[in-house]
């Protein structure tokens, strides 16, 4: 009789301890299907920014990859709206820690929707018992009242928002078009180099820059053998006109010389606007 009553009393125990195990399994399966936040200029969403992500901007440009929503809202690392050649010198910038990187990227770009549940508004916080019949009644707010309270609030109101509505668009398409003409200057500028480098051989009128709207253009060049090579920044992509290297200006005093020490490296070159500079090898 005994041992029935303890074998009765360890298959409770085996019970027990199942279902705490089964609750405990649920428990973790919910914690990983929480949603994460998507970090700005990580690219491929491997929850960290590396040069895999610029390169993949750069095979995105280059019709190479498809990015879908996620990845091109993090894309935009240059945060100019669009996706384009900043973006990934910008990827790259941040991780060569340059003292100009946009330090929000490698930061969350969004959060999960749990930041406003439903315990912020509750039906307790707003009852009909807050607000009862006898706390507002006709006799306490007659219509004498009420039409001297409009008249008092509606024109002010009015006078302070009546002009300000037409003018806000007017000023954006001024600045807006001001802004333009500031940061799309005039001139170009172009690198002509050996073609392990630019793809085709000392051709001035290839691989035009790209303005950065701040004085400064770049351009990117992927999958560059190990290897030195020689280049010029070209104004207005053509000889004849003004060419600079590492250390000014050129034109037949010399070309630039760059090291690349890794196959299939990435070469971002830019131009200050009197000198050309290596940004970033990678």
């Amino acid at each position: 009789m005994k041992n029935q009553f303890a074998k009765i009393v360890a298959v409770l125990m085996v019970l027990a301890m199942a279902v705490s195990v089964f609750g405990l399994c649920a428990s973790a399966a919910e914690e990983t299907t929480e949603a994460q936040v998507a970090l700005l200029g990580d690219v491929n969403l491997d929850g960290k920014v590396t040069i895999q992500d610029a390169t993949l901007v750069q095979k995105a440009i280059a019709k190479l990859a498809t990015l879908d929503e996620v990845q091109t809202a993090v894309a935009d690392a240059f945060e100019d709206g669009t996706v384009n050649v900043k973006d990934a010198t910008a990827i790259q910038k941040w991780i060569a820690k340059f003292e100009d990187a946009n330090q929000n990227i490698g930061k969350p770009l969004g959060s999960t929707n749990d930041e406003a549940t439903p315990e912020e508004s509750t039906p307790e916080e707003s009852t009909p018992e807050e607000s009862t019949p006898e706390e507002s009644t006709p006799e306490e707010s007659t219509p004498e009242e009420a039409t001297k309270d409009e008249d008092v609030v509606d024109p002010s109101t009015k006078d302070e928002e009546t002009p300000v509505e037409p003018e806000v668009p007017a000023t954006e398409e001024e600045a807006t078009k001001d802004q333009a003409t500031v940061d799309e200057p005039t001139t170009t500028y172009n690198v002509a180099g050996e073609e392990g480098l630019c793809g085709i051989g000392w051709d001035p009128a290839a691989n035009q820059m790209t303005y950065d709207g701040d004085g400064t253009w770049s351009i990117t060049f992927t999958g560059i053998a190990a290897g030195t090579y020689q280049f010029k920044v070209v104004e207005g992509g053509a000889w004849g006109n003004p060419d600079y290297n590492l250390e000014g200006l050129a034109n037949s005093s010399g070309n630039a010389n760059i090291t690349v020490e890794i196959d299939n490296a990435t070469v971002v070159i830019g131009f200050d606007g009197e000198k050309a500079v290596i940004e970033s090898i990678a």
